[in-house]
């Protein structure tokens, strides 16, 4: 919570993972915190693991969400 308002400042951040690590259910609960305390976010699971989808999802989904949402408000 102390966190909050430096969250907020951003006009969003993507927390998303592999539904193939294990990470799943605890992201899932950070992403319905951030919703829950009105923090601009995309969040997603996708299919695979850490080591076969980070690769291609950095090219086409982090960089392009960065690229837009980078910047402070």
């Amino acid at each position: 919570n102390q966190n909050v308002p430096a969250l907020q400042s951003y006009r969003g951040i993507m927390p998303d993972v592999c539904n193939e690590d294990g990470l799943d259910a605890s992201n899932t609960q950070f992403a319905a915190a951030l919703k829950r305390l009105g923090v601009p976010h995309h969040y997603e699971v996708y299919p695979g693991n850490h080591g076969t989808a980070v690769g291609a999802r950095l090219i086409s989904h982090v960089l392009p969400f960065f690229e837009r949402n980078g910047d402070s408000k």
